[in-house]
Order: structure tokens, then sequence, then C-alpha cells
């Protein structure tokens, strides 16, 4: 999983904080009333995750990331756009669309990602990741796929950002105490993980490649791992035997 800046770990502690609350419950339903209409200055009683992530980052005291502030999620996604930080790979502290390119209907925040799977902090969701939930849940979705994110929001933390996508990795963090990325993190690809002598080592290599690598590069690295790993358990059989 990548480290966090610091600002964007302010961000999703305290979208933290509210997991597990809910929304109103009234004549037998749920009827999105919900607490964070008043802190984003929206109407309450409508669908509401992206006016949770215009909260949240109030809450955290940098509501000036969030350029287009919005109860609608494609208008939440307009700032982003126009100021060249979108991008469809995930970065932590990024927002997330969902939807289609022509129809975002739900968002949340990223508060980290692998290979394979972002998980994010959304509200207006539930158990099954529904966008017309009835609370606030950490959600663990797959990265690729149908129903999958289609693009991420990166709010300019002044540290820079912590993302999976290679054209900004010279936007990572920055300062003294960022965190840091391994050397070359966002180029590391599947060629240099392979030359390492053993299998232990190629192994150390390709899982930083489905942290860090590009998009092409996780899926070939995930391959690569479960067949390595099936290759390696088959060798080793036969020298087990011979130690018995």
């Amino acid at each position: 999983m990548a480290t966090n800046t610091p600002t964007a770990n302010r961000v999703i502690a305290e979208a933290r904080k509210h997991v597990g609350f809910r929304e109103t419950y009234s004549g037998g339903h749920w009827v999105n009333g919900n607490k964070f209409a008043a802190i984003a200055g929206h109407a309450n009683g409508y669908a509401w995750c992206a006016t949770f992530v215009c909260a949240i980052y109030k809450l955290a005291g940098v509501a000036g990331l969030i350029t287009t502030p919005s109860a609608g999620v494609d208008q939440l996604s307009v700032g982003f756009k126009k100021a060249g930080r979108w991008s469809e790979s995930p970065a932590i502290g990024a927002v997330v669309f969902y939807g289609t390119p022509a129809d975002l209907n739900h968002t949340g925040i990223v508060a980290s990602y692998i290979g394979d799977t972002i998980t994010a902090i959304e509200g207006n969701t539930n158990d099954t990741g529904s966008r017309e939930g009835n609370g606030v849940y950490v959600k663990t979705r797959p990265r690729r796929g149908s129903g999958t994110a289609v693009g991420y929001g990166y709010p300019a933390y002044p540290e820079g950002i912590v993302s999976a996508d290679p054209a900004w990795a010279d936007r990572g963090p920055k300062g003294p105490g960022a965190p840091s990325t391994p050397a070359n993190g966002a180029t590391v690809n599947i060629t240099r993980a392979l030359r390492a002598k053993t299998w232990k080592g190629q192994a150390a290599a390709l899982r930083l490649v489905t942290k860090y690598g590009s998009e092409k590069a996780q899926k070939a690295a995930e391959a690569a791992l479960k067949t390595g790993a099936a290759h390696a358990k088959a060798m080793d059989a036969p020298r087990a035997e011979e130690r018995k």
C-alpha cells in the first residue's frame, strides 16, 4: 500500500471518523437525511455521496482543494478535469468517481490502493456498494472491470500526491518529513523484477510493480506472481521429499 502525505492523511482520518454514520430512517425506509448537508452548505434529503466528500474536505480544513464543490457528482469532477488533475489511476486521498464517462453517479475518498483494488470511504452507500445506500462505509472495490471507477480527481495537496499514474511520478511527496515511494517507483517494470537471481527476490520486486507500476505492468506482475509461485512450489516439492 502506498504511503500518505500529511494533508491527504488528515482528510482520510477525518473521513474515517464518520464510518458507521447512518442517514435518517423514517416511514419504514431511509430518506437521505444526513449531517453532512449543513456542513457542506447543500440541501438536505437528497443523494449525498458528493456532499459527504465536500463536507470532509471542509472539516479537514482544506475545502479549497475541491474547486467545484457540488452535491452533483458530475459537477464535482469538473474542477479536477479543468485543472488537469484527472487520472484513470488511483492516488492516496484522491476523489474517486464511479458510473460512466457520460454519467458519473457516485463518489468517495481513496484511503488506499494495491495492484488490483482500491479502498475508499464513501457516503450514501451500503454493504453491497450501492450508490443509493444508507450511510458511510469503507468499501474495497476492484480497480478494473465492469462497475469499477471511471476516474480520479487529484486534489492539489501541498506536499504532492502518491499516485499509481506514471505520468505523476514527478509530483510525489516533497519537503521534509514527506513519505517516500520506491526509487523510480512509477517506472519499476517486469524486466527489472525478473533479473533477481532467486524467486524470493523476484517476488519481492514483482510486488513493488503491483503497487507502483503502470496499469499494464501491474497486470503482468500479478500474473507473474501467480505463475511463479506455482512454479516455485512445484520445484520445491522434490527437495522436501529428499529432506525427509
